[in-house]
């Protein structure tokens, strides 16, 4: 009995091994099909150039690219009015796992809390796409609770998608299948305001 599990063990480790065979070989890196910078501005919102933090490049793979612009409008006390939104773009590095993730993951250790995802549908042109929209809560020195909305998704080469599992198992299946590793860049939109 024990010697027939040895072999069964045994054969299916030889088989699994044996696979690695018929794996297709790498065809190098895949980029986000994704625009290389965000727009210095967009109708009557202005951008303003905004560098990465020094955390956010510590705690994430060297290779990975920031583009991060505030957009603003000149409308009379726009501040807390939600005429000011943050726009980040990160393409990750060649090492996935640490390069982007779901913003849920790090909100919390920012210390924002009461973090509400849904997914919504928003219309682009013709087009329509589905995004991850979170609202949530950042407490400020004060005690004073300020709101915030934010909007996210991931691009691959050729996929769009809100979910990080299915960004996750569409990358692995195209590691495996195509032998393709992609650049992910995902994107976020965050708009604070007051209570």
């Amino acid at each position: 009995m024990l010697r027939n599990r040895l072999i069964i063990s045994l054969a299916l480790v030889l088989v699994g091994l044996g696979s690695i065979l018929f794996l297709p070989k790498s065809f190098g890196l895949k980029d986000a099909a994704v625009f290389d910078a965000l727009p210095a501005g967009v109708g009557e919102w202005k951008g303003e150039y905004r560098a990465p933090g020094k955390k956010e490049k510590n705690e994430l793979d060297k290779a990975t690219v920031f583009r991060k612009r505030f957009y603003y409008r000149d409308s009379p006390g726009h501040f807390r009015k939600a005429d000011a939104i943050d726009a980040t773009m990160v393409q990750s590095g060649d090492d996935m796992n640490n390069s982007i993730h779901r913003p849920e993951r790090c909100l919390k250790a920012q210390g924002y809390h009461k973090i509400e995802p849904t997914t919504v549908k928003i219309k682009v042109g013709d087009k329509s796409m589905k995004v991850t929209r979170l609202r949530f809560v950042q407490t400020l020195a004060d005690g004073t609770e300020l709101p915030a909305l934010m909007y996210y998704w991931f691009v691959g080469a050729e996929h769009l998608t809100n979910s990080h599992y299915e960004r996750t198992l569409y990358d692995i299946k195209h590691r495996l299948l195509q032998g393709t590793n992609q650049r992910w860049a995902y994107i976020s939109l965050l708009s604070q305001f007051g209570p």
